[in-house]
């Protein structure tokens, strides 16, 4: 492979995809693009990492070829440690700790005694183990973790536990560095530095030793850890990892993409890179000059000779990806930032660059059949291709708008483009020759579907929707707004037959039509921020995607929704299928996943925003005030008003629409009440009150914060 530095801003894929949950397939970037956290190389060939959303990946090759497993969870897991090929632990949100005795192909918990975060582990054997956490959290076991012994020697959090013969270091927040002679049973506290987060700590020997952390800083220690010189300092960085090969050559890394290597014991640094997107969370290294960088998006890089140079492991492309569009079930084009164009040909296994000719952000890919498409992008850009996307051509508009275009959409009719400012262009040459100008609004318009040669409909922002009657290409024919809701930010519209249409976008709305876009009414919510892209199979069977990974399934023409684990955390921007199992993602930092058997979980939906009634109670006879504090840690009150004497339920559903608890059940008197929740076994996140009544819920939104 060839060695890189880690300032390469882009990286070129290419090669085969792995499992990353369920039945989703990581596509771009490889081997899996969540987050990594920590890294732990046994030698040269046995490597193994984890991270955010149980994410998982091993090696028996030196990287060369990753196994991706994940543990099909949402939990985040900051640290992994093996002491053979088989044996090892992965610990992290909740108290988890998880050991595996087959290489991480199963996992089984193990009992901790704790549901506070741990961010470190170290095993000097398959039977002696250490692990530190949040709020002054530290654990030992003699029983390779069968058993775990835990005290609290501090009050402040811990990020990093290292055993150096019969010493014990712990060191994380406020300078704090605790030192035991004695397993942990009693401390003695060192000081390094006012106000220094300490990230990470490494000894070479039983009184040398390194401590890095915030403002760039590393520290060392030739007494065992009694006083600290400062031998690197940079505010600008801040380094969360550090690793020794040796006596003289370690590696330090963190944020920006920084890289330093020493050759002296630390009295010099070299830095490698800086500046890069990525952020580096642990490197790991083996006698033998081999090392490991692992970080965001599943960044993996590799050393072969001490740290001197390095080479991507990791693989695709970093930026955004802005839409997908497959022409057939094999040829397949992406579009995103800084001109981003990939093609595939054999169903995204492999994804090959296209020169786009610009540095533009591209936003929309649309072709008319096999050989003529065009890509629309920002400040006006629109590329085509008369040869089925293996060459792109700029189409010169900038005399019709130089604003950015979000989405483009042809029928046999003719051809439309919207975006910013309410443009509109639109085409009636098949091949796009000629284009016209329109409408201009204030408003953004971000999507557009033609349904004749004479009737449109366009969505946008502000609770834009939009009827378009043409009377003739480059004649208005007359552009009319259906009222809606403002607050509302619409993403895209898609019709899937029969009169059926689907609008989606802020807060979850999902709005309907079933008489050709006459009337459009809310449908449903579901639970998350952002819905970016609707894809309908036929009238019953669709899916729909936004932030946080979040994709769901109607089979019943929306009257019924699954969430489709995905196992990621990205903002999917646009989906596209196939049929009712086969399909792609496609979203933040290269994100391209697909599916073949798109099978989901039901979930409560009507919960992001007010009401969804079906008894013919109005919410006027239901009042939820929220809750207070908000946000909370890890309790609030909520209070609701009844107008009636009602059976109701108050329930908090997560962000994926799992219910996650029910804070109250029964028959409530009419009058004002006021219920105490603890939210104490529940992870940091963004939740949804719900209050349930005769057919009517009613929602507010609820913040813990840990």
């Amino acid at each position: 492979m060839k060695k890189l530095l880690l300032n390469a801003a882009v990286l070129l894929l290419l090669g085969t995809g792995a499992n990353a949950q369920n039945n989703w397939i990581w596509q771009n970037p490889i081997p899996q693009g969540k987050t990594l956290k920590s890294v732990h190389a046994l030698n040269q060939n046995e490597v193994f990492a984890t991270g955010i959303r149980g994410a998982f990946i091993s090696s028996s090759d030196g990287g060369d070829n990753w196994s991706v497993i994940g543990d099909g969870t949402d939990l985040e897991y900051n640290a992994v440690f093996f002491v053979n090929s088989s044996t090892g632990w992965i610990a992290g949100q909740h108290g988890e700790i998880l050991k595996t005795t087959n290489g991480g192909l199963s996992f089984s918990p193990q009992f901790s005694d704790t549901t506070v975060t741990i961010y470190s582990l170290d095993f000097a054997d398959a039977s002696n183990g250490l692990a530190c956490g949040t709020n002054g959290l530290f654990l030992k076991t003699s029983d390779g973790g069968a058993s775990w012994i835990k005290s609290l020697p501090d009050t402040l959090s811990f990020s990093s536990v290292i055993r150096t013969g019969s010493t014990i270091y712990l060191a994380g927040e406020n300078s704090v560095l605790l030192k035991s002679t004695d397993n942990g049973s009693s401390w003695n506290r060192s000081f390094i530095a006012p106000s220094f987060i300490i990230n990470s700590l490494s000894f070479t020997d039983a009184s040398t030793g390194y401590a890095c952390g915030d403002k760039g800083r590393i520290y060392k220690t030739t007494d065992a850890g009694a006083s600290w010189q400062i031998v690197y300092s940079d505010s600008a960085k801040w380094l969360k990892s550090v690793k020794f090969f040796d006596a003289n050559t370690g590696i330090a890394a963190g944020w920006p993409g920084v890289i330093l290597r020493t050759t002296d014991a630390g009295a010099n640094w070299e830095l490698f890179s800086q500046g890069s997107r990525f952020d580096i969370s642990s490197v790991s290294v083996t006698q033998s000059g081999y090392a490991w960088l692992v970080g965001d998006n599943g960044l993996t890089m590799r050393s072969t000779d001490f740290g001197s140079s390095w080479e991507f492991q990791s693989g695709g492309v970093a930026g955004n990806i802005n839409s997908i569009r497959f022409l057939n079930s094999f040829t397949g084009f992406v579009v995103g930032d800084n001109g981003l164009v990939l093609r595939t040909d054999d169903t995204g296994e492999t994804w090959s660059q296209q020169n786009s000719g610009t540095s533009e952000n591209l936003y929309d890919v649309f072709f008319k059949d096999s050989t003529t498409g065009w890509i629309v992008g920002n400040k006006g850009t629109m590329l085509k291709t008369l040869d089925g996307g293996l060459n792109w051509a700029k189409v010169n508009i900038a005399d019709l708008t130089t604003d950015a275009l979000y989405s483009i959409e042809g029928s046999k009719f003719n051809t439309k483009v919207v975006g910013r400012g309410g443009v509109l262009l639109e085409t009636s040459s098949f091949a796009g020759d000629f284009w016209y100008k329109i409408s201009v609004t204030p408003r953004a318009f971000r999507s557009v579907v033609t349904l004749t040669s004479k009737l449109a409909f366009i969505v946008g922002d502000g609770g834009g929707i939009f009827r378009y009657g043409s009377a003739g290409v480059g004649v208005p024919g007359g552009m009319s707004q259906i009222p809606f809701d403002s607050k509302y930010d619409f993403r895209e519209l898609f019709f899937s037959g029969g009169g059926v249409g689907y609008i989606v976008g802020k807060y979850g709305i999902v709005v309907k039509t079933t008489n050709l876009g006459k009337d459009w009414r809310v449908h449903d919510t579901l639970p998350v921020n952002w819905l970016n892209s609707a894809n309908f199979i036929n009238v019953d069977t669709g899916f729909v995607a936004g932030s946080y990974g979040s994709v769901f399934k109607t089979t019943n023409g929306g009257t019924e929704w699954s969430s489709v684990p995905t196992g990621i955390n990205n903002t999917i921007n646009k989906i596209y299928f196939i049929s009712d199992k086969k399909g792609w993602i496609a979203g933040s930092y290269g994100l391209i996943m697909k599916t073949d058997n798109a099978v989901g979980t039901p979930i409560a939906t009507g919960i992001n925003e007010g009401i969804k009634n079906t008894s013919g109670f109005s919410e006027k006879d239901y009042i939820l005030h929220g809750n207070y504090p908000n946000p909370f840690n890890p309790a609030t009150n909520i209070s609701f008003e009844l107008r009636r004497d009602s059976h109701i339920n108050l329930k908090i559903y997560n962000i994926m629409g799992e219910l996650a608890a029910t804070a109250a059940e029964g028959f409530f008197n009419k009058g004002r009440h006021t219920i105490y929740f603890n939210g104490s076994d529940l992870p940091s996140g963004i939740y949804f009150c719900s209050l349930e009544s005769d057919g009517v819920r009613l929602t507010r939104k609820m913040t813990l914060i840990k």
